[in-house]
């Protein structure tokens, strides 16, 4: 297990890196912490059993939209 995790995340930082040659740094972490948000929520409801999903998930799309505006910019 910890073998495929170092494989794993190894691999999302070598795609990662390529990422900011083609796209602004700032477009870059826009998307990575919206990632990060969605494993939250994904995460939060499957472990800890959050309440108000749904809230959550709307306000994430909320957050793509925004960085799909500024990634066309």
């Amino acid at each position: 297990i910890l073998l495929f995790q170092s494989l794993a995340a190894g691999f999302g930082a070598f795609i990662g890196s390529f990422a900011y040659v083609y796209a602004p740094a700032s477009v870059i972490t826009s998307a990575k912490r919206t990632g990060a948000i969605l494993w939250s929520i994904i995460t939060g409801r499957k472990i800890f059993h959050e309440q108000h999903v749904v809230i959550k998930l709307v306000l994430f799309v909320v957050l793509v939209v925004g960085v799909a505006l500024l990634a066309m910019s």
